[in-house]
């Protein structure tokens, strides 16, 4: 169902808003399976890849500062994906380039009651989890702390010992067993590591929208009885420049379970119309599997509502919807979600 503004529910038949294109990132295994549709209707969970179309008639000039925030889910259920991207944190940051870019990271934690203390604790309710970082030596380590210290939900008990990790607190390389330790983050984190699981209703575009209007001069519109902001919060995140290109991007095993929406509704209409006073970021998702022909056999649980809700808000917005996994031709098979967030952030300038 449309509103005035023309967005339809459910992620198909919207037309972009502005900088629409269409790229497909190129990666190998069963990421191959994985295609990124900017600006285009009936997106996809799954589609062969063999290129990367980088044609933009419509890219920014040079110049002109970048500005993301990361919306991580830090659910009990997220651990595998987080260690994939905590270990891919300097390709991340090489992503970005040489641009003038801020990074920000924040959690689908939009309530204030999943920290460790009663109120709100960093990375809650579009809080940043730590300072933004910026390009430069020690960005990498800094993305690799606010993560794996902030952010990323580890359950002690799971993790997997590595007695032959070498690191020392302020030199912690990349575990050589390739998985994430105890060891790891403890060098990573000599004053702990986060042990606080996140919310379980994952709330990916309420947090953007609440990370937007913590900047300077929100709109009326950011603030009612609903959120878990108010106007005192304005001016609290000084992650957004003026006139900054804005980009959002959400990992999550989950659909949008935000608030500003009626459960079961599809649509992410509350939050494009807030979307259109905060700049027009260009709102992005990896996330469940759902193919555009309905196929649901690799959602593992998720609500197919709330992944169509992240779907028109990537498709209305001109981002992108990646899948966690392969379709049902790969079993589902699990992606390196660190190396694919990683390809298709630079594709995303």
């Amino acid at each position: 169902m449309g509103d005035a503004m023309g967005h339809e529910a459910g992620g198909s038949g919207v037309g972009p808003r502005r900088g629409a294109r269409r790229w497909a990132v190129r990666l190998t295994g069963a990421v191959a399976a994985v295609v990124a549709l900017l600006g285009c209707t009936g997106l996809p969970g799954s589609t062969p890849a063999d290129s990367v179309d980088t044609t933009d008639s419509t890219a920014p000039e040079a110049g002109v500062p970048l500005d993301v925030l990361l919306v991580f889910d830090n659910s009990g259920s997220m651990a595998d994906e987080g260690a994939a991207v905590l270990l891919s944190a300097a390709a991340i940051v090489d992503a970005l380039g040489d641009a003038d870019w801020r990074l920000g990271v924040t959690t689908t934690s939009a309530h204030a009651a999943y920290g460790p203390t009663a109120g709100t604790d960093p990375g809650e309710a579009g809080t940043l989890a730590g300072d933004y970082i910026e390009p430069g030596e020690g960005a990498a380590d800094a993305l690799r702390e606010q993560l794996a210290c902030s952010v990323i939900y580890f359950k002690e008990s799971d993790l997997p010992a590595d007695p032959f990790y070498e690191g020392e607190p302020g030199d912690c390389a990349t575990p050589e067993s390739g998985s994430v330790g105890r060891e790891y983050l403890d060098c990573l984190c000599p004053d702990g590591w986060n042990m606080d699981e996140g919310s379980g209703t994952e709330e990916g575009l309420e947090a953007a929208v609440d990370a937007l209007c913590r900047g300077e001069a929100p709109p009326e519109a950011c603030f009612n009885e609903e959120t878990p902001i108010t106007e005192a919060d304005a001016g609290t995140v000084d992650l957004w420049r003026v006139d900054s290109r804005r980009r959002i991007w959400v990992i999550s095993d989950e659909g949008d379970g935000s608030r500003r929406q009626q459960t079961a509704d599809p649509s992410a209409d509350a939050y494009l119309s807030l979307f259109d006073q905060l700049g027009e970021p260009r709102f992005s998702v990896v996330g469940p599997y759902f193919g555009d022909d309905g196929d649901g056999s690799c959602l593992d649980g998720a609500q197919t509502w709330g992944v169509q809700r992240y779907q028109a808000a990537a498709e209305a917005t001109g981002g992108a919807y990646l899948a966690l996994t392969g379709g049902p031709a790969t079993d589902c098979a699990a992606v390196d979600v660190g190396t694919l967030f990683a390809e298709a952030l630079r594709e995303d300038l």
